[in-house]
């Protein structure tokens, strides 16, 4: 293995690791702010990535400007849930 494989390796492990800790401080933010289980979020996640890759793709936006976009969306797509969510609140959770 020559160190240039190895350095690959090393840097991509660490931001690995690092979106794997962001979805793991996620999902503690909201289980200890709302005491709600919010399975949702990997998949809100997943439609991010894919309107930031539609974004770039097919309309050749920046990649910077298609970032604040989709976290727009996303930010308006979470509100939308929480909304629809609400209700549930008063019910006995799985905590």
């Amino acid at each position: 293995m020559t160190a240039q494989l190895f350095g690959q390796l090393f840097i991509n492990a660490i931001l690995l690791g690092l979106l794997y800790a962001l979805v793991a401080v996620g999902f503690s933010l909201i289980f200890g702010v709302c005491n709600i289980p919010f399975l949702a979020m990997g998949e809100i996640y997943m439609l991010g990535a894919i309107f930031g890759f539609y974004f770039v793709s097919q309309f050749g936006m920046p990649y910077v400007l298609a970032v604040i976009i989709v976290m727009i969306v996303m930010g308006i797509l979470g509100i939308v849930v929480e909304r629809f969510f609400r209700p549930l609140r008063g019910q006995d959770s799985l905590a």
